[in-house]
């Protein structure tokens, strides 16, 4: 079982190959093995697979877009997600998360995404913005990095998207002013 749980790039690159999500009969989110059809129930193998679905559909959205269906991953699809660049990026994201994990306890979308920029890559801080463009991938890389990086801090605010960030800063400047 040591392989569910691999929380390098490559890891995320098999949990995507080998398992989706579904729901058992009682309705509960699963990951399901794509072979088999197996069903597991294990927590840890479920934020791996939904992190795993995130990553996928933020290099995806961060693409120009060969399918008329943007719900398929297309083999391009594929490629864009896991190949040297995308690598890269990953590292440089979750360096920047453990960062913050480890020193406040929450991460900073915006922050993140200006790391993601400083690399020589044009897709990289896209890849960062599309992880927190919506609360389910927020939290979904919100939940990965917390099981990868166990000694965090405890959270201390809500998981925020970019949107909500940029509003929050946006708030606070204002509340600076007054």
């Amino acid at each position: 079982m040591e392989s569910l749980y691999n929380f390098r790039f490559g890891g995320v690159r098999d949990t995507f190959d080998k398992y989706t999500l579904g729901k058992d009969d009682n309705g509960n989110l699963v990951a399901v093995e794509r072979k088999t059809g197996t069903m597991y129930t294990d927590e840890l193998i479920i934020d791996r697979v939904k992190f795993s679905i995130a990553w996928v559909k933020a290099t995806m959205n961060s693409h120009p877009r060969t399918s008329p269906n943007g719900l398929n991953v297309t083999n391009q699809d594929y490629e864009y997600a896991f190949d040297e660049n995308a690598r890269k990026t990953y590292a440089t994201i979750m360096a920047c998360i453990n960062y913050q994990l480890l020193t406040t306890g929450d991460i900073d979308p915006l922050e993140v995404i200006e790391d993601a920029g400083t690399l020589n890559y044009k897709y990289a801080s896209e890849y960062a913005r599309q992880l927190f463009s919506q609360k389910k991938f927020a939290e979904a890389t919100d939940t990965w990095a917390r099981r990868a990086i166990p000694n965090a801090l405890p959270k201390t605010h809500p998981t925020l998207t970019e949107q909500e960030a940029r509003l929050k800063n946006y708030q606070e400047d204002n509340m600076l002013l007054k």
